[in-house]
């Protein structure tokens, strides 16, 4: 021990302890292991690589896992004990409300009521006459500020379209037309066999519009025939594959232009093609699979819309249709200051679309002509809105380079191999 002072308060010194520091000697002394524990002692072994020592996690897991089952089924058995038994427990806690129960007592996938699933969208529980005028989607009907509801309309206002009865549909509710199906064969197969020729082939001829049945053409190879049935191929029949078309449309004011059933597609029928044609192209089924809309026009507008299955046509329509110039006639009814109209001209801004100049004139007192590269729907109503004036119809007469001229309100043509957009 060595003695050190150490002061503790001003003035003052105290006497305090401490131990030696040991020698070099007395380090080096260590005392030795006897024969039988160092014969016993293991040396350090370092543990395998991925391998910890002691305990594991998934050892911890499972023992914590284990003693939480045990309190809960201890935590049971008391319950049970103090109410009777398990069947005491069950009556007890059925007979209370959905709502009235502990989360832990409901059972699982059971809501609570009135709570939806995960992902389920709240109804709206509004008439069609409660609906605010802000619901009502721009271009549904010009000159109104709010939508009727009538009793074919849906809780947004759209109106209720129809659903094709496709033969495929009534066969599947009739048993009686099953139970016939039976003895019958596909089209395709019973051709190949008269001809003879190959299953392919048969289908191109078929879907070329070669092939009647009971003196009818027929289009489709999965069609059921029965052996009774006449068969034949009509004279000057060859194989060709089909080539892709592009149909323009003149849709009338208050139908939709989508690819839905009710849409200005519904429009294109052999009665409604246009007069004097000079494409010479077949009306056939085939030409609707894969037939697009490519320039949407909004509902209470007229005009021209295009359905293409060619792709350079889809491209540059709609990945390059904001180069493509379009002119609209608007039948509006106000008044519009020079100023106004040069404002109308220089653009504006909507739904993110930055402003860009387009051509706007006056064709007559209430007539006004927009040219303009691809506007968004509702755009030119609301362009009239910021002007100060009411849109009454809206037409849009050319796409590019082709016009609507020669086409009366729901008819359609082809488009002709040397007209382009």
């Amino acid at each position: 021990m060595s003695n050190t002072m150490r002061p503790t308060k001003p003035g003052t010194l105290t006497l305090t302890s401490r131990p030696a520091k040991r020698s070099a000697a007395n380090r080096s002394a260590r005392p030795a292991r006897s024969d039988e524990s160092a014969a016993t002692s293991k040396p350090f072994q370092r543990a395998p690589a991925g391998q910890s020592r002691g305990v594991s996690n998934a050892g911890k897991t499972e023992a914590f896992e284990r003693r939480a089952i045990e309190s809960k089924g201890a935590a049971r058995r008391a319950t049970e004990a103090k109410s009777g038994g398990p069947k005491a427990t069950e009556r007890q806690s059925s007979g209370r409300a959905a709502s009235d129960r502990k989360p832990s007592d409901r059972k699982p996938g059971e809501r609570k009521p009135g709570e939806r699933k995960p992902g389920e969208r709240k109804p709206d529980d509004r008439k069609p006459d409660d609906r605010k005028p802000e619901d009502r989607k721009r271009g549904d009907r010009y000159g109104a500020k709010s939508q009727a509801g009538g009793p074919k309309a849906s809780a947004k206002g759209a109106v209720a379209r129809p659903v094709r009865n496709t033969p495929e549909r009534r066969d599947r509710s009739n048993p009686s037309a099953q139970a016939a199906a039976s003895n019958t064969d596909r089209l395709a197969k019973r051709l190949a066999a008269e001809l003879p020729c190959s299953r392919g082939d048969a289908e191109r001829y078929i879907e070329g519009g070669w092939v009647t049945v009971d003196g009818k053409v027929q289009e489709e190879p999965g069609l059921r025939v029965a052996p009774s049935q006449v068969v034949s191929l009509m004279p000057g029949a060859r194989l060709e594959e089909g080539r892709p078309v592009t149909v323009l449309v003149h849709k009338p004011a208050g139908m939709y232009a989508d690819d839905q059933p009710g849409s200005a597609r519904d429009l294109i029928l052999p009665e409604n093609l246009m007069p004097g044609d000079r494409s010479g192209q077949r009306y056939l089924k085939r030409m609707f699979n894969g037939l697009k809309l490519v320039t949407p026009l909004e509902r209470a507008a007229s005009g021209l819309v295009v359905y293409s299955q060619e792709y350079a046509v889809a491209r540059k329509l709609v990945e390059e249709g904001r180069h493509v110039e379009q002119e609209y006639i608007a039948h509006v009814e106000g008044k519009l200051s020079e100023a106004d109209l040069a404002r109308m001209q220089r653009g504006m801004a909507y739904e993110g679309r930055a402003a860009t100049p387009m051509k706007v004139s006056w064709q007559n007192e209430n007539h006004l002509r927009f040219a303009l590269k691809s506007p968004p729907p509702g755009f030119i109503e609301a362009l009239c809105d910021a002007a100060g004036l009411r849109l009454l119809a809206l037409r849009r007469l050319r796409i590019g380079r082709l016009p609507m001229a020669g086409l009366a309100a729901g008819q359609w043509r082809y488009r002709l191999d040397y007209e382009r957009f």
